[in-house]
């Protein structure tokens, strides 16, 4: 995974672009087996962690369905 801070300036926009790997999506169940699990998720993108004063924008997307994923 390769991650790039991205600076806007004030008032500016920028059209970035984010892909998100199954892995990222993905948990380890009692059992041990990687799972992406349905549901619906929250992306959060900003200066700083979601629940503060930061300034956030957020996406919610659902999951369906459930697959497992290799080693």
């Amino acid at each position: 995974m390769r991650l790039t801070r991205v600076h806007v300036a004030a008032g500016k926009s920028m059209h970035v672009q984010l892909t998100v790997n199954p892995r990222s999506l993905s948990y380890v169940n009692e059992a041990g087996d990687r799972l992406i699990a349905p549901g619906v998720y929250k992306l959060s993108i900003g200066g700083g962690q979601p629940g503060t004063d930061a300034q956030v924008v957020e996406a919610d997307f659902t999951i369906t369905g459930q697959a497992p994923l290799p080693e």
